[in-house]
């Protein structure tokens, strides 16, 4: 699961440059609606995915019994899109270990 995770993080040289297009792309498409609807499309799946995370914790019971799915969905989902910001505007504090055990922290704060 946390896998998945990482492969939307920018935890290597050229998945920093490959996330610093994207936002170049997605600050682009807020004044141009081809592109709005391609940012919405990659966007969506994205929280796709990190849906199917907390899904799948819940699905094998690993996750709290307390657990608010939709509410986790979104957490996840802002936490992963901000580690990929915090990266890009600031290299020099988020680094591919610091992402990675963010990522174990709040996983491993979904279960039981």
């Amino acid at each position: 699961m946390k896998c998945l995770l990482l492969e939307f993080l920018p935890n290597t040289e050229e998945k920093l440059a490959e996330m610093e297009v994207w936002y170049a792309f997605t600050a682009r498409s807020k004044t141009d609606p081809t592109l709005k609807e391609l940012a919405n499309t990659v966007y969506d799946e994205l929280r796709q995915a990190v849906g199917s995370v907390i899904n799948y914790l819940i699905k094998l019971d690993l996750s709290r019994p307390d657990l608010d799915k939709e509410l986790e969905i979104e957490r996840l989902y802002a936490l992963v899109d901000g580690l990929g910001i915090h990266t890009v505007l600031r290299p020099d504090q988020m680094n591919a270990q610091l992402m990675d055990d963010v990522l174990t922290l709040h996983l491993a704060a979904l279960c039981r």
